[in-house]
């Protein structure tokens, strides 16, 4: 994806870090290494999102977190099916899927406190590793436990769990994805690109929609229902 986007005349500057967005009929974007500007600017900073549009008025109830996933050394899963467990209640729910050149990957579909926007790596958690493997033997018994990686990253929480894609004014804001973004990152580009091309976001992803109005931040660890 990152060479598809350069050779499409993309200009990639990292690692740097974005300390302020200051909309207006050019937008200035400040960094710690320079100011650009831009007539439109795309705001997909994931947790840290929070914190650059609430000092321009943009005040969403988003809930920073941390959540892990274990990748499991079994190269013979690559071409298994996803699974899925729901829990019903407060509980999160469960998930694996295929790896290519890996194996399979599971996790809890939850995250956890303990988000700190200066933290660039969070030590793995070894009793939701010994969870998740618990859980593992017991929907996939045959399935040798044999850990390749455990790792712990950010995601954000909705009220409704649903993304935040939309226009106001001229940035386009692209939040919320609770740790899916990923996954949709090819379907995601495409959305936020028509957006950017004048296109209207649909209800589900607006920044007015019902469930973001008047609501207070989730729980981080809020199950994802759908």
């Amino acid at each position: 994806l990152m060479r598809s986007a350069q050779k499409a005349g993309v200009i990639y500057l990292a690692p740097e870090r974005a300390i302020a967005v200051e909309p207006g009929a050019t937008v200035k974007v400040i960094t710690d290494r320079r100011v650009l500007e831009a007539g439109q600017v795309v705001v997909a900073a994931g947790p840290w999102a929070k914190d650059l549009l609430d000092r321009i008025g943009i005040v969403l109830p988003l809930a920073p977190a941390v959540a892990q996933v274990t990748f499991l050394d079994a190269p013979g899963l690559v071409d298994r099916p996803g699974i899925a467990e729901w829990s019903i209640g407060d509980a999160p729910g469960f998930y694996g899927h295929p790896v290519p050149g890996i194996g399979y990957k599971i996790a809890f579909d939850a995250g956890a406190a303990g988000w700190d926007p200066d933290v660039q790596e969070w030590a793995p958690d070894p009793e939701e590793e010994r969870r998740a493997l618990a859980w593992l033997a017991g929907r996939m018994p045959s399935v040798p436990p044999r850990v390749y990686r455990t790792q712990r990253h950010p995601w954000t929480m909705t009220p409704d769990v649903d993304f935040i894609v939309d226009r106001q004014d001229n940035l386009v804001v692209a939040v919320g994805c609770a740790g899916h973004a990923f996954k949709f990152g090819p379907a995601l580009g495409r959305f936020v690109a028509d957006i950017v091309q004048g296109e209207q976001a649909p209800p589900l992803t607006r920044l007015g929609r019902a469930a973001l109005l008047n609501a207070s931040a989730p729980s981080p660890s809020l199950p994802i229902s759908r």
